[in-house]
């Protein structure tokens, strides 16, 4: 138990400095961001001396923990949708390989690879059809 949480530790704090390293490399740019964890580093930055690096590391495990759930959900119903509808899926498939430019026998490895920030940001069909998924099939019930 002591190992996986120092592994899951590791992580955080790693996820932490990474984040770090990159606002300081670029100063304006990082404002811009609309992560938590960006904007805890920000008031770090401006003389909250209260936020540590394991207050932010309680913080970022608390938003993993509780999205894990409503994440399988939305994933599950997406999952289920697309397979309801391949017109739907076929064209998500399309979307995706034309932004990622992999071909569809990559290896899972090179396909993460090119799962950049601008790949998924081209993919408007696959984040409609989840948003679809959201509305009919709502993560938290009111």
């Amino acid at each position: 138990m002591k190992r996986n949480i120092k592994l899951i530790d590791d992580f955080v704090y790693k996820l932490i400095d990474n984040k770090s390293e990159q606002m300081s490399k670029q100063r304006g740019d990082f404002m811009k961001k609309e992560d938590i964890l960006s904007r805890f580093l920000i008031e770090r930055e401006r003389g909250s001396d209260n936020i540590e690096d394991r207050y932010l590391r309680d913080i970022i495990l608390n938003f993993i923990i509780a999205g894990r759930d409503t994440t399988a959900g939305t994933l599950s119903w997406l999952l289920y949708m697309l397979c309801k509808h391949p017109h739907v899926q076929e064209k998500v498939a399309q979307e995706v390989r034309e932004a990622t430019g992999i071909k569809d026998n990559a290896a899972m490895d090179e396909f993460a690879a090119c799962l950049t920030e601008e790949a998924i940001n081209q993919m408007q069909y696959l984040h409609a059809s989840l948003t679809e998924t959201l509305r009919l099939y709502p993560a938290v019930r009111w």
